[in-house]
């Protein structure tokens, strides 16, 4: 009786090791994973093709998410990454990329201040280290229900780290159709979440001087100070002042620098001086 309890016991667990290998470790296995997780999502999340497998390098196809704010598209998601870290509570990856990315935000109506209410972060840690070594998007829409877009990035590329409760983006490239530049980044999930970034971008259009600048963010994430530095074709400098950015929004800017020839910016604008001063 013992014998046949034992052998049943060591059935059961090749049996469990088997089916664990097959969905970590095989294509058919990360198939059959991609399948249940969209059906347990009752169309929330869609994963169209998915190819290689869990615990190793992995393409996914024709992802879709659902939310009742939020609708977002990625054509193409894979990634390369090292599951043995994953029993130092690391995960890394060499590489985690995505293309042309498409989000949708749905307009959930004007809700007043006294039902949103005051925004108060919550302190977020995670048992798991996060490291990515390079993370790229190639193609980046945002836009609203009706079709306008907000905006768009032709690639983003940057470095990513997240440890307890630290943010870290380092190494930030980005082009657009009219804007480009680098950027460093940090933040701190917990108190009041304190964020620090600095970016050297330039904006250009056709028929106008390259605007240079640099962009620095500091204080809080609720109560950001900005800064922007202009250096071309003139310089400018905006400081400004945000209280309360997720509650009852208020703000102060104040604009110096030196005279500014207003046909030296855009062909297009009258010869004027206008004179910060």
């Amino acid at each position: 009786m013992i014998k046949r309890i034992f052998l049943a016991v060591v059935l059961l667990l090749a049996i469990t090791a088997g089916t664990a290998a097959f969905f970590l470790t095989t294509s058919m296995g990360l198939q059959a994973a991609t399948f249940l997780v969209s059906h347990l999502s009752a169309g929330r999340l869609v994963i169209g093709d998915s190819h290689g497998q869990i615990l190793g390098n992995w393409r996914l196809e024709h992802v879709t998410v659902h939310t009742s704010g939020v609708d977002v598209s990625v054509e193409r998601l894979s990634c390369t990454w090292e599951p043995g870290l994953l029993l130092e509570k690391t995960f890394q990856a060499a590489q985690l990329s995505a293309e042309n990315v498409d989000i949708i935000l749905k307009d959930q109506g004007q809700k007043s201040n006294e039902q949103r209410g005051e925004f108060v972060p919550q302190e977020i840690t995670l048992p798991l280290a996060i490291f990515i070594n390079s993370l790229q998007v190639n193609g980046l829409s945002i836009s609203t229900l009706g079709g306008a877009q907000l905006y768009a990035v032709d690639s983003f590329s940057s470095r990513f780290s997240l440890t307890g409760d630290r943010l870290e983006i380092s190494d930030i490239l980005f082009t657009s159709q009219y804007l480009s530049g680098s950027a460093e980044a940090g933040l701190t999930l917990s108190g009041d979440w304190p964020l620090d970034l600095v970016s050297d971008v330039r904006a250009t259009q056709p028929g106008c001087s390259d605007i240079r600048g640099r962009m620095t963010v500091s204080e809080t994430l609720s109560d950001p100070q900005l800064d922007l530095l202009i250096s071309a074709p003139a310089e400018l400098q905006l400081d400004l002042a945000v209280a309360r950015l997720f509650g009852d929004l208020s703000f102060q800017a104040v604009l110096t620098g030196s005279s500014v020839e207003l046909g030296d910016i855009c062909n297009s604008f009258p010869d004027a001086l206008v004179d910060f001063d």
